[in-house]
């Protein structure tokens, strides 16, 4: 059936008594299936739309939720519509909770841990893909969602919720590469449970010219099940975002030996700071649009869906939405010196507290609380599925850093006296980095003096700034100028710089 992006609805008369010329008016709605791509230019108020289109229900699952944003698209749906919201972080749960007392209606709200898809689910539509209901989600990121009222995609939707809702019965098809090219639909709901990861590797498999991913988060093993089920002629296409704070900082969610290893495999990678959307392509003819990641937790453990399309119009909307996110590119070049100065940097990164059921997630900003404030939010008995990647040969949870620890060199770099002070020179500034690290983790020094003058204290300003976000701080700070006799004899007055710093307890 061909696709729409429009709805339509036709008013036909009906003759019931030709003889006494007896014209009754029936209205026949006829709605042919759309499918249509959301992205962050019109997602806030195409949420908000649908919600306000439902005439009985809405069921939203997002592993986050924000109270600003839940309250923007439920701000018009009517009185007698039941909501309810799947959260998988605890803090979200409360924002639920504080979005139910402002709207003044009941709102009701499971807690799922493993839950990671991103659905709203109406009547009569869906809107599934990388969004969250968060102010960054609707607003800020770069997001690739699908609205449609397919009534295949919608029934089994409908069904894979009440699976997360309440345990019921969900049976879904398990699907290969010529399930998905001879089928006559164009449009196929699927989720972790029987498809997901299993079909993306089974797609890059038979790929034959390109590959195009579009991912906020990566992990080493998961892009090596990639690559190795990919033929050596295809060629593949990265977006990624290159942040360390997702490297080390919020739990090591992505890795960046994942993006190291595809840029020696000779992939194109691309560098899209606020990307969230969850985007496979193969051939430019087969399209997956989900909220799965290409990390261990994905491929393994947690819970996503999505839909895979041969839609034209959409893929060709999807090649188009790609086309514009391709500003940055990484070299791999500049990108060893990105890791290396993250490999210095890493033993002062702060392990991540234990986590519960509920805080599984890191892949954008959670509301902030406090342990205090969750501690009585307690996710309810249940029991998860068989996971369509468990007995993939990948670690759970997903250890990066340990892989990324163990390349730290413990040699004694240069410049580096045993006397704690470090002396700024022309070499590179990631050299002067090391030598504070070593005297700090390895000579046990409680601190460390960095040196610098005239033109080089730029420099030890910049070395002194690269410990802001460790356990490092700056005690003090002396400045002056000394005589330096030049080479043709002549005395200058040559500025200087003395910068403390300490290891915090």
């Amino acid at each position: 059936m061909q696709d729409l992006n429009i709805e339509t609805t036709l008013s036909r008369r009906v003759t019931i008594n030709p003889r006494c010329k007896t014209y009754v008016a029936f209205e026949f709605p006829s709605k042919k299936p759309y499918l249509r791509l959301l992205t962050l230019h019109r997602m806030s108020e195409e949420l908000r739309d649908v919600c306000a289109r439902a005439s009985s229900e809405v069921l939203i699952v997002s592993p986050y939720v924000t109270k600003e944003a839940l309250i923007h698209i439920l701000g018009e749906i009517g009185d007698d519509v039941s909501v309810a919201v799947i959260v998988g972080t605890r803090s979200s749960y409360l924002e639920v909770k504080k979005a139910e007392e402002f709207l003044n209606r009941e709102i009701s709200v499971r807690l799922r841990g493993r839950v990671h898809c991103k659905i709203v689910l109406t009547d009569n539509e869906v809107v599934i893909g990388s969004s969250n209901m968060t102010v960054s989600g609707l607003e800020r990121s770069h997001e690739a969602s699908i609205v449609t009222n397919d009534p295949n995609v919608l029934s089994n939707a409908r069904s894979f919720c009440k699976l997360l809702w309440e345990g019921a019965e969900y049976k879904e098809q398990y699907y290969r590469y010529p399930d998905i090219v001879g089928m006559p639909m164009d449009n196929i709901f699927v989720t972790s449970l029987k498809n997901l990861p299993s079909l993306v590797l089974e797609l890059a498999k038979h790929a034959e010219k390109s590959i195009i991913i579009a991912t906020p988060t990566y992990t080493v093993d998961a892009i090596e099940l990639l690559l190795n089920a990919t033929k050596p002629s295809t060629h593949v296409e990265a977006f990624v975002k290159v942040d360390e704070k997702d490297w080390g900082e919020r739990g090591a969610i992505s890795d960046p030996w994942a993006i190291r290893l595809l840029l020696h495999k000779g992939a194109t990678v691309w560098d899209v700071p606020l990307l969230h959307a969850k985007i496979f392509i193969i051939d430019y003819k087969i399209a997956l649009v989900s909220s799965m990641n290409f990390t261990n937790q994905s491929f393994k453990y947690i819970f996503d869906a999505g839909i895979i399309t041969k839609n034209k119009n959409l893929v060709d909307s999807l090649v188009e939405f790609i086309s514009r996110l391709r500003r940055r590119q990484v070299e791999r070049e500049a990108f060893e010196g990105i890791l290396a100065s993250f490999n210095a940097k890493l033993p002062f990164i702060l392990a991540s507290a234990a986590q519960k059921e509920g805080d599984h997630f890191s892949d954008e900003e959670d509301p902030s609380y406090s342990e205090a404030e969750v501690k009585d939010v307690e996710a309810p008995s249940y029991t998860y599925p068989e996971h369509a990647g468990s007995e993939l040969n990948l670690p759970l949870p997903p250890k990066p850093l340990r892989r990324i620890r163990s390349k730290v060199p413990r040699i004694r770099p240069a410049d580096t006296p045993p006397e704690g002070v470090v002396l700024i020179g022309r070499k590179p500034l990631i050299e002067y980095f090391k030598a504070c690290t070593f005297l700090f983790l390895n000579e046990r020094k409680s601190s460390v003096t960095i040196k610098a003058r005239g033109r080089l204290i730029s420099k030890a300003v910049d070395l002194a700034q690269m410990f802001r976000h460790t356990v490092i701080k700056n005690k003090g700070i002396k400045v002056g100028s000394s005589k330096l006799i030049g080479f043709d004899g002549k005395i200058r007055d040559v500025s200087f710089i003395e910068i403390i710093l300490y290891r915090l307890s």
